[in-house]
Order: structure tokens, then sequence, then C-alpha cells
């Protein structure tokens, strides 16, 4: 996934049938102040991606009314059928980053056991890494 992509899709891919994001990075900022960019020290919000964005980011312009739109899209469905992948016989591997900051390790591992349904999981973080063979 290119970055623009990956601009473009980051809060919808959360949607997970529960209506519009509408920029919900954007609107939990506003609670947060002490996380403002012109705040010292500088704290970081992780991998949001802000409406601002698409217009201050040369690459990101072509794309501000796609995302815009992808943020005011209401009908999500579901990203996964949880009874589907329950039933899959075709081994998997993934890579789980044991100190990753969104998603604990243990709720990684549990759900590639097949322990209980699958949880949405950010993307893999830098960190002490462990590579783990899941087997269903």
């Amino acid at each position: 996934m290119t970055t623009r992509s990956y601009a473009v899709l980051q809060e919808p891919i959360y949607a997970r049938g529960s209506g519009a994001t509408a920029w919900a990075a954007q609107r939990t900022l506003r609670e947060f102040p002490q996380f403002a960019p012109d705040r010292d020290p500088l704290l970081f919000t992780g991998e949001m991606i802000y409406p601002w964005m698409f217009e201050e980011i040369t690459a990101l312009r072509p794309f501000a009314e796609a995302a815009n739109l992808l943020a005011e899209r209401d009908d999500w469905p579901p990203p996964f059928d949880p009874d589907r992948l329950a039933g899959n016989e075709v081994p998997v591997a993934a890579v789980i980053y044991h100190d990753d900051i969104y998603v604990p390790a243990e709720l990684s591992l549990r759900d590639g056991r097949g322990d209980r349904k699958p949880s949405p999981m950010g993307d893999q973080r830098m960190g002490t890494r462990r590579h783990t063979q899941l087997r269903r």
C-alpha cells in the first residue's frame, strides 16, 4: 500500500460498521489540547491522519475529496466475517511485535489461535519483534 492510499484509508479501516468516522482523530485531538502541534513539548499522536494534511502535503492534495467522502460515509460493512475466518484451514503466519504500542501481543496471539472472534489490529510498529507461526 502506498503512503497516499494509506493516508486516505487510515481512518475508514477502523469504521467497522459503526457509522461515519467524521475525522475522528481530529475531533479527538480537540479533547486533548496537550497534543496540539504548537505545544511544547510536542507530543506525538501515533499514526493519525488529519484533514489538514490533505491541504498542506502536496502529494495528498489530489486525494482530499476522496478522503472527505470516506470520512462522511456512514454505511461501512464489517471488515471481516469472523465465522468464515474461524473456518479457515489454510496455515497462516504473522509477524507480531512484542512491544506494539497499539495492539498487545497477547491479543494478536489469542486471535491467531482462534480463541475468540478476531479483533481489529493496527499495523505493526517498530520494536522488539516476535515471529510466530500461527496454526489452527
